[in-house]
């Protein structure tokens, strides 16, 4: 029993620690930046209105984009929870709030791991992998829905799980999956795929299990709930549905394309089962040395194809791949995850099962490309059950090293006057660990080196990569997603606060989007979306019609705000609705920088570090000398 008890506080002292180091990971820019995500403002204002009027179920538009923002109420709820119990500001709930509860996703994987492998071992490490994956610690460092969106989703298959051995897990199930209606519509979608992939391919694999009606009955009452949902509460998801078929189809036959789908493979699952099951007998023995090979080969040829070529904007640099390498190497072991997944019984139809459509879904939208879901946004998705494949691939790597049958003959040279640790066995010497000498001495013995040394080796070699990857985990994505995009500095948002205090909101101000954004959500207009001339022209006069309010679409323009960021790395925000996730910056030359330093300009503000890092000017329009140069 002490043993036990022994164990389970190690166990839990562990995840302990890892959940702190991912909430580490994803809480450290809110101590370096005013403003941490490109939708800061849109949650800013949304919070504020939700905080100060005491809603609690009432949608409430957007200040930019989809009104689904506010209409998934989950997140300000929670908000005005730890509102009303801290008193905290909102600035501060928005930035600390989040990644605290997107690092309660890291306990969660660990008890689906250990359930789906039974090892704790195995349930340990995943949670690991996850908590340091670079594009789970970005996207879930920002504040937004798909932090709950994450928790829930993972919290539900959790119960999904659970409750094929205990049908009493039906009910946290539900009330978990209506917490995943509530708090984002893109993590909902990911669930309803995963979860079917998990049905239907036990359905394939192990023919009519007990569960099957419970949960095909359970699956259809979600997405109608989904649907219903959607379409009675979020005016945007008409669209949004209609755009995953680029607007082609309209909602209502989407809708029933998608159980027309279903039901079509539910009838035909009886003739597929009997392929699936010849097909799952086949056994493909590949060393683990091979696997891990083939698939750094895989990943390192989509890197070079980023590098070289690029996909719809997506591009990385050449030094990204120096950043890239612990990553890189952790999804090699999830490759040999991948290929001895077999030996875990029903944790391998679990697993395929959620990775399958998700799969699919991703393929469809790389050729679509159809502006809702995006490629890369699957990956957040992934890499949450590859984190499990990941962990299989660690504990088989680490175990086969404990399970050889013999030692390793390896000749080294001792100095005649020295002995080893270990007895003289007719001239030869056996001795472990291995002892190493320099090659002067003649002398050869024969020393066997058993496997248990390389366990020590391997473990080494992964808290390396566990420690190079919190050093690497923001460069890395900004190599791959600009990350000047997503943050306010202390001195740039000083801009701000004296646009707050002085500024005139008759007058619309010109800036990138995250500014953009927050001086919206305090009542300012922001071109950032029309604005292209203005940054990239020599001469105002190019620029006039944007300045004017390109025909009534913003009032006129009043002030400019450009900071280090801006100039150093290119204007985000351009046809920002249109091309969410791929449109380029838009790049100031010197002349078209330094235009704004002569009339109709005028600097009304600077602020900047002592070393000229980071700086932001706010420039006002005098609308008098343009009348008056017409």
């Amino acid at each position: 029993m002490k043993k036990i008890n022994k164990t389970s506080i190690s166990i839990f002292v562990s995840i302990l620690l890892i959940t702190l180091l991912g909430i580490f990971l994803r809480i450290l820019p809110s101590y370096s930046y005013s403003i941490w995500g490109v939708d800061y403002g849109i949650y800013y204002a949304l919070t504020t209105a939700f905080v100060n009027l005491g809603l609690i179920f009432h949608p409430l538009p957007s200040i930019w984009g989809s009104s689904g923002y506010g209409n998934f109420p989950m997140f300000y709820w929670t908000m005005i929870f730890i509102h009303d119990i801290t008193n905290l500001s909102v600035n501060l709930l928005l930035l600390k709030v989040p990644p605290i509860f997107a690092g309660l996703t890291i306990p969660i994987i660990y008890f689906i791991g250990k359930k789906l492998t039974n090892s704790y071992v195995i349930g340990i490490i995943s949670a690991l992998f996850l908590a340091i994956n670079p594009m789970e610690v970005f996207e879930t460092s920002m504040v937004g829905l798909l932090v709950f969106g994450h928790l829930f989703l993972l919290l539900s298959i959790l119960f999904f799980i659970y409750s094929r051995d205990n049908k009493y897990f039906y009910l946290p199930l539900i009330l978990s999956s209506f917490s995943l209606i509530l708090s984002h519509h893109l993590s909902t979608y990911m669930y309803i795929i995963s979860i079917f992939g998990i049905i239907y391919l036990t359905r394939l694999i192990k023919g009519n299990y007990n569960n099957y009606k419970y949960e095909l009955i359970y699956f259809l009452a979600f997405t109608a709930a989904t649907f219903s949902y959607w379409l009675i509460m979020v005016p945007s998801m008409y669209s949004f549905i209609e755009q995953g078929f680029l607007g082609i189809i309209p909602w209502y036959g989407v809708i029933a394309i998608f159980y027309i789908i279903i039901l079509f493979l539910l009838y035909i699952v009886g003739f597929l089962e009997k392929y699936v099951k010849k097909i799952s007998h086949i056994n493909i023995e590949i060393k683990n040395s091979y696997s891990f090979l083939l698939t750094l080969l895989l990943v390192f040829s989509i890197f070079i194809l980023l590098i070289t070529i690029g996909i719809k904007g997506i591009r990385i640099q050449p030094i990204g791949i120096i950043y890239s390498i612990p990553f890189i190497i952790t999804i090699g072991f999830i490759g040999v995850g991948i290929n001895k997944i077999k030996n875990y019984g029903e944790g391998e139809i679990i697993l395929f099962g959620w990775i399958s459509l998700l799969s699919f879904s991703l393929i469809y939208s790389t050729i679509t490309w159809n502006g809702v879901l995006i490629p890369y946004r699957y990956l957040e998705y992934l890499f949450e059950p590859f984190s499990i494949f990941g962990g299989i691939g660690v504990y088989e790597i680490y175990r086969s090293f404990s399970i050889k049958k013999i030692g390793e003959e390896r000749y080294y040279y001792l100095p005649p006057d020295i002995g080893a640790k270990g007895s003289l066995i007719s001239g030869e010497i056996r001795s472990a660990p291995p002892i190493y000498f320099s090659n002067q001495y003649k002398k050869r013995v024969l020393v066997k080196v058993e496997k248990g040394d390389f366990k020590v080796f391997f473990a080494i070699f992964l808290i390396v990569i566990v420690m190079v990857s919190l050093v690497t985990a923001y460069p890395f994505i900004n190599q791959v997603s600009e990350v000047s995009q997503n943050y306010v500095t202390p001195v740039m948002m000083s801009g701000i606060i004296w646009i707050e205090k002085n500024g005139n909101k008759n007058y619309s101000v010109a800036t990138d989007a995250v500014d953009g954004l927050y001086l919206e959500a305090l009542g300012f207009n922001s071109t950032f979306e029309y604005t292209y001339y203005l940054w990239n022209s020599s001469s105002w006069k190019d620029a006039i019609y944007e300045l004017e309010g390109l025909n009534g679409t913003y009032p006129r323009v009043g002030y400019v705000l450009i900071n280090s960021n801006m100039y150093n790395n290119g204007v985000y925000g351009y046809q920002l609705s249109t091309h969410p996730s791929y449109d380029p910056p838009i790049y100031m030359s010197n002349s078209s920088f330094n235009k704004f330093f002569k009339e109709p300009f005028q600097v009304a503000y600077y602020n900047s570090t002592a070393d000229k890092s980071q700086w932001v000017y706010v420039f006002i329009v005098n609308w008098t000398f343009i009348e008056s140069s017409r």
